[in-house]
């Protein structure tokens, strides 16, 4: 991590307006445990870059860990409005909708990013629990099906350094 933290100083040295290295330190700070000021830097690129998908979204993380579900949603949506291919964003609110019960609005996430990866094992995850909470136990066999076929094209090694989001 310090190597990283090097790195992303020296490049918002020579671009200290970047809304990729800001975003990056934010969420370098925050996992240091410096959420103050990680969410200053965030709240400083979505002011200076509104149209930033990135920002938005590790603006809705900090808020969802703050249980500020409301405006997590309302920055998901706008992360997803900038970018609707923001698959990550689109997860984070399939999971916030979810836990609020609001299976439908969910499933439409969910299903947006299955067109687009029909193997994402976290979307076919939570295909399986909408459709366990939908009560269709045929849809939570199909999805449970995919996440296997998924995890089973990552292969070993990625799955092993990449720990489940879920």
């Amino acid at each position: 991590l310090r190597s990283a933290a090097a790195e992303l100083e020296l490049s918002l040295r020579f671009l200290p307006d970047n809304p990729d290295a800001l975003v990056a330190k934010a969420a370098l700070l925050a996992r240091e445990g410096d959420p103050v000021q990680a969410e200053d830097l965030v709240a400083l690129v979505t002011t200076s870059h509104p149209d930033f998908a990135k920002g938005w979204h590790l603006k809705a993380e900090m808020q969802r860990l703050r249980g500020d579900f409301d405006q997590a949603l309302d920055s998901l949506a706008r992360a997803i409005a900038a970018n609707p291919f923001h698959l990550v964003a689109r997860r984070l609110r399939s999971e916030i909708l979810l836990s609020r019960n609001e299976v439908e609005r969910a499933r439409e996430d969910v299903e947006f990013t299955l067109k687009i990866r029909p193997l994402d094992v976290d979307a076919n995850y939570l295909r399986a629990q909408i459709s366990a909470r939908q009560n269709k136990p045929d849809e939570v066999n199909d999805a449970l099906r995919l996440v296997r076929r998924g995890l089973d094209a990552l292969g070993s090694q990625y799955v092993g350094r990449h720990p489940p989001s879920l």
